[in-house]
């Protein structure tokens, strides 16, 4: 009897002892762990109550932390309007409970056994007069503020708006109707269009807008799950804009003073790039506070600038550009803040000697390929063009784009090696580096050289966003077991297969192609295309 005791407190105490801490979080109640909304063990293990008649809005999340582990269960879905069980997902990509209205006295029980939430208290309707524009103007990020309220438009039920002049590099908003807060519907901050309409649901993240004086409307019935958001105005550009760097050392400098064109467009000439760099409107603060926010760099630190490549810019994320340029090469550098866009220019140095780039020994492309849809194994292999010795090696080949699973966009991504463990495929792996931005703006109209669009690559597991269709596609590489780096896509149009019909150089070169679309330099005996003049033929080679 004594071992038998012995061993049922041994189990009560270990039962004690991987007992989790359980909260509720949400924008009523933080989003860290507090001890004020911690739930107390049932009688039952695994089961958790909360039940000190708070009353429960806004959005919600539970918090289990577990030793030193922490997660955190959600829901995507219809928001909460009722009492009930409802079925909990721990796996990233659920979103915050959004509960309509008030539910008073609310008991809460949570089940960690199962991962089900079970909801009890009295309900009532969310009443409100105004919403308001909530989030992070530049002070920190809050859902309770009521600094930028919107008002019903005259002679409208539903139609709330408001002027404001936001200051903030960026401003990140949702809008807050009584207790419901209304955001993005996806796990990811959105860049507002001016003029377009986006839907904003009870989850997600915030809507985000550059500087300027805009005018909101938020179109909203009474505690709709979903509303309207549209946005008019135009952005304030910084009068300067300068080059911060660190030239290959450990000094910062943030006065390079840079050219205002135009509103928004500002260029620099001639300059030497080497280091760490990016782009302020603060001139020569030591204030890193200040200067993050209110920098401009690219997606990932350390990228390196593409020549001729109009490359992404994004606001305050705390990367910058990184350049070796150990022979000293000069570039001008052109700005363009209406597009969040930066092109580099290198400056030809006429007596500097053409370097023959031999290039990996294969490329392939992967992605949403026809037949093949995101199999390391099976990408397809892109042909060495006879290019060499013009300072790059060219891979080239067609591609058939599908699209992804629950999108109307296909997806590529470039590599260097076909294996079965991603791990070893993503540690060479390249495409633009932000995975929710599409590339179809740069779709070169020709892949003659002066009008080839350079799309920017980085490493990493990214992932290019395109319309699906038949593309031809080239990837060049500048350094010898270096990235590559950029790409070009050309789509193939119905009635032109090989979507080479106005290719021509801008010496009035004549051009062959094989029946693959493959870039031919001296075509041997067989059937080519021939470009020449602006128009394609198809001939034969005898030789």
């Amino acid at each position: 009897m004594k071992k038998l005791y012995l061993l049922l407190m041994a189990s009560v105490m270990m039962l004690a002892a991987n007992a989790a801490d359980v909260y509720l979080v949400g924008s009523e109640y933080g989003w860290a762990a507090n001890a004020q909304f911690q739930f107390e063990e049932g009688d039952t293990p695994g089961v958790y109550v909360l039940d000190e008649g708070y009353p429960l809005m806004g959005q919600i999340k539970i918090l289990v932390v577990d030793g030193g582990s922490q997660t955190w269960w959600g829901l995507t879905g219809d928001p909460v309007t009722k009492n009930g069980d409802y079925k909990l997902d721990s796996d990233g990509s659920a979103g915050n409970l959004a509960i309509n209205g008030t539910c008073d006295d609310a008991k809460l029980t949570w089940n960690d056994n199962t991962g089900t939430l079970t909801i009890d208290g009295t309900w009532s309707e969310n009443e409100y007069d105004t919403v308001y524009l909530v989030g992070d103007f530049g002070s920190g990020y809050s859902t309770t503020i009521d600094t930028h309220p919107l008002t019903l438009r005259a002679g409208s039920s539903n139609d709330w708006t408001g002027t404001y002049t936001l200051t903030a590099a960026v401003s990140r908003i949702k809008m807050r109707a009584g207790n419901n807060i209304y955001a993005t519907g996806t796990n990811s901050d959105v860049a507002l269009t001016l003029g377009q309409s986006y839907t904003a649901s009870m989850e997600g993240d915030c809507f985000t807008l550059p500087a300027g004086t805009y005018d909101f409307s938020f179109v909203l019935d009474k505690n709709a799950d979903t509303g309207v958001l549209t946005v008019t105005g135009e952005p304030a550009y910084p009068a300067n804009l300068y080059l911060a760097t660190n030239g290959g050392t450990d000094n910062w400098t943030f006065n390079t003073a840079m050219t205002t064109q135009a509103p928004g467009i500002y260029t620099l000439s001639d300059y030497e790039l080497k280091g760490h760099f990016f782009f302020t409107p603060v001139e020569g603060s030591t204030d890193w506070n200040v200067i993050n926010g209110n920098r401009y760099g690219p997606y990932s630190d350390g990228r390196a600038p593409v020549a001729g490549a109009l490359m992404d810019l994004y606001p305050n994320n705390g990367a910058s550009f990184l350049i070796d340029n150990t022979d000293g090469s000069k570039y001008d550098i052109m700005v363009n803040l209406k597009d969040n866009k930066v092109e580099f220019t290198k400056i030809a140095d006429p007596d500097a000697p053409v370097v023959d780039i031999t290039g990996p020994d294969h490329v392939y492309v992967i992605g949403t390929i026809a037949g093949a849809v995101w199999d390391p194994n099976a990408g397809t292999e892109l042909t060495k063009q006879p290019n060499t010795d013009q300072g790059w090696a060219d891979y080239a080949g067609r591609i058939e784009v599908v699209a992804a699973d629950g999108s109307s966009s296909g997806e590529i991504a470039i590599t260097t090696l076909k294996s079965s463990d991603w791990s070893q495929v993503n540690s060479h792996r390249w495409a633009t580096p932000s995975n929710d931005d599409s590339i179809d703006d740069e779709i070169s109209p020709d892949l003659a050289p002066e009008n080839r669009v350079k799309i920017a690559l980085a490493l990493g597991d990214y992932k290019s966003a395109l319309a699906p269709g038949d593309y031809y596609i080239h990837v060049y590489f500048t350094a010898d077991g270096g990235a590559p780096a950029f790409m070009t896509l050309k789509r193939i149009e119905e009635g032109n297969p090989l979507g080479v019909d106005s290719l021509e150089t801008s010496e009035g070169k004549t051009l062959y192609f094989n029946l693959q679309g493959l870039r031919v330099a001296e075509p041997q005996s067989g059937i080519f295309i021939r470009i020449s003049g602006g128009k394609a033929a198809k001939v034969l080679i005898r030789k």
